[in-house]
């Protein structure tokens, strides 16, 4: 017996969504979700569809009392983009069913152009922060050509909802998918990796996105780590008489 769920978009009567759609879904470094999130709170947006799993355990994500549903999507008629991400984490399990609905629903919908924007905890030297993409044939010409300082990544491996749309951007029949990627570092979410993002997002497509607040989020939060470190710092005990081990979590 069969037991995944299955997903479903439920869109307005009048939601239909822009040429080009941007994706983020949930990582441990929270980037992609990061960058999508401060584009929808900081733009003049319309929420015009969400999806729905059935077989699956309903989940509520709450903001000023008022509840949602965790994946939803945003028209934003000044950018003329479409945003859809997830509030979520999904088992690994789920994403062929998941990444169908969404390719059905794109196809239906006249969409495009698919970007998923997502953050990756890979080995990475300090010259590396800078965004890479993954992407199909169809989306290179279409999206890529002429943008620069935008490589196609090197080597890595893109799995759970990022591999399997971008896979599924290669079939014939499939939407011009690429991947919008940059290293991430944790704990989430990693602003400076969300900023990378945001700068390839408005290269690619053409558009102007105020990061003003998200920059000083950053460095709100640096600022909070280094006076972790230095209070971390100010209160260690000598190797010599150090009987336990060093705790580094908070990092």
């Amino acid at each position: 017996m069969n037991h995944l769920p299955s997903f479903r978009v439920e869109t307005r009567v009048d939601g239909n969504p822009y040429d080009t759609v941007i994706a983020a879904f949930p990582t441990r470094d929270m980037a992609g979700i990061t960058t999508v999130d401060y584009t929808i709170n900081t733009t003049a947006v319309e929420k015009i569809a969400h999806i729905r799993g059935e077989g699956t355990n309903d989940i509520a994500t709450i903001r000023d009392g008022e509840p949602h549903h965790p994946i939803r999507v945003y028209n934003a008629p000044g950018l003329e983009l479409t945003f859809l991400y997830s509030e979520v984490f999904l088992p690994m399990a789920f994403a062929d069913r998941l990444a169908a609905a969404i390719e059905d629903w794109c196809r239906d919908a006249g969409v495009e152009l698919l970007t998923i924007v997502h953050g990756a905890t890979f080995p990475h030297s300090e010259e590396d922060h800078v965004p890479f993409f993954a992407a199909s044939d169809g989306y290179r010409d279409r999206a890529l050509s002429g943008v620069d300082g935008i490589t196609g990544l090197p080597v890595g491996v893109l799995d759970g909802l990022p591999g399997e749309l971008l896979l599924r951007g290669t079939d014939a029949a499939g939407i011009d998918t690429g991947v919008l990627v940059t290293p991430a570092h944790l704990p989430g979410p990693d602003i400076d990796a969300a900023l990378t993002l945001l700068e390839a997002v408005q290269a690619v497509h053409d558009v102007t996105i105020d990061d003003t607040a998200l920059r000083e989020r950053g460095e709100e939060l640096r600022e909070y780590y280094r006076g972790l470190v230095d209070r971390s710092r100010a209160t260690e005990i000598s190797p010599m008489v150090r009987d336990f081990p060093e705790d580094r979590m908070f990092m």
